[in-house]
């Protein structure tokens, strides 16, 4: 029996999209803005935002991508970060947690990978006296 290999690379594929390991999370590098810690667990994406800068930021929007083990993209959602729910502000050298709540259809054996870019910063304007 002849095998081309062309049949053999959905199997493939398939193999590599359903092998066991671990998800990863990515974020960009924004100067003045650190978002870290991400962790995706039951359908509830938490992290942290730090504010480097040496300015009050009012608002921080983040894009938040989902994507499968194999870059197929799941989910993508802006979230404000900043303010969250205790409606504040972020001064600078200060950190905020944030939750984000996200239902996938995902049920591979290797957790999504989750990206984040932040898209938009409103910085406190500094009134002169």
């Amino acid at each position: 029996m002849k095998t081309s290999i062309f049949h053999l690379l959905p199997l493939l594929f398939l193999i590599a999209c359903t092998g066991t390991g671990e998800g990863g999370t990515t974020v960009p590098a924004t100067p003045g803005i650190r978002v870290h810690d991400l962790q995706y667990e039951a359908g509830t994406l938490s992290g942290r935002v730090r504010n480097t800068g040496t300015e009050t930021l009012e608002l921080v929007l983040v894009r938040f991508t989902f994507k499968t083990p194999c870059g197929r993209k799941l989910l993508e959602k802006q979230f404000a970060v900043v303010p969250g729910g205790d409606k504040k502000s972020l001064a600078p050298g200060m950190e905020k947690h944030f939750t984000l709540r996200a239902m996938l259809s995902w049920r591979g054996k290797r957790d999504p990978v989750v990206t984040a870019q932040v898209v938009s910063v409103k910085r406190s304007v500094q009134k002169k006296r």
